[in-house]
């Protein structure tokens, strides 16, 4: 049986930090090594299907929602900044009760895992895993440009949000058009294989939360803080990445000691979903499995 195959058998739960709900998913066994998941901007926790099916065997799986993102809390008000998105996975873990835990991040959450890594918790970790990580602000201008519109003009004019959300679900060609800045190949997944995806991107209440965790992430940089993580770190690009700039890569294997860079051929932001098989087989890998 092939991975697109397999369903990721999790427990959906519930946790209370800085006075919000965030809702994350567990899988696999309490006892075995723990891998917290950090989703991206405008993502959720099932970004990591793949992941959560392929992994759980061998390792004790952890994948919130971030504030504002998901299924969590989206307070217009909330602390949208790195560093307290930051502090709430910390958080998570304590509650947990996970004293050490490697960590794996994409995009704005891989930019989290970094900061985690340099800055809150950098004894803690056993493994650090970027993929397609952002950290000094290095947005690719298809990105700024169209997907923050996308982001934008909902905030002033929430009937744009209804009209974009039609237009996708409607017509196919729009919404790999508005997609397409996240992926090499368009084609390569079934459009209805991530509807869910789409719905949590466009979800009414969080139409602040997005904007102001977008512009977080876009004005915050750490590269200076890279050469304090100490856990083994492996980065992980897509060489056609259209959102976020492979140099930001480069940048955090040339700072980050004891660190590896990999380049995905082919694949565009997402390899945890344009390539799942190779993906986990190197995650596997290098965590240890």
């Amino acid at each position: 049986m092939s991975l697109s195959d397999r369903s990721p058998q999790f427990e959906r739960r519930a946790a209370r930090l800085d006075g919000h709900q965030i809702v994350y998913v567990a899988a696999g066994d309490p006892s075995a090594p723990p891998l917290l998941l950090i989703h991206g901007w405008t993502c959720h926790k099932l970004v990591w299907r793949h992941v959560l099916a392929g992994l759980a065997e061998r390792h004790y799986l952890i994948a919130p929602d971030l504030l504002g993102h998901g299924e969590s809390d989206a307070p217009p008000d909330g602390d949208y900044s790195i560093a307290a998105q930051a502090r709430r996975v910390v958080a998570l873990a304590d509650q947990l009760g996970l004293a050490r835990f490697a960590l794996m991040g994409h995009s704005m959450g891989g930019l989290i895992s970094l900061y985690i890594g340099a800055q809150l918790a950098a004894a803690r970790l056993t493994h650090l895993i970027d993929v397609g990580g952002i950290l000094s602000g290095r947005a690719t201008p298809r990105l700024i440009w169209l997907n923050g519109a996308l982001v934008l003009l909902p905030v002033f004019f929430p009937a744009l949000l209804r009209l974009q959300t039609r237009l996708a679900e409607q017509h196919p060609r729009v919404g790999k058009f508005f997609f397409r800045t996240w992926f090499a190949d368009m084609d390569r997944l079934p459009y209805a294989a991530w509807a869910e995806d789409r719905r949590y991107a466009a979800r009414p209440d969080a139409r602040l939360a997005r904007w102001r965790a977008g512009w977080a992430t876009l004005n915050t940089d750490i590269s200076a803080l890279l050469s304090r993580i100490s856990a083994p770190t492996l980065i992980l690009f897509g060489a056609r990445d259209g959102a976020v700039s492979v140099r930001e890569g480069i940048l955090a294997a040339a700072r980050i000691p004891n660190s590896r860079f990999l380049l995905f051929e082919g694949c565009g932001h997402f390899p945890m979903l344009e390539a799942p098989e190779r993906f986990l087989a190197v995650v596997s890998a290098f965590l240890g499995g």
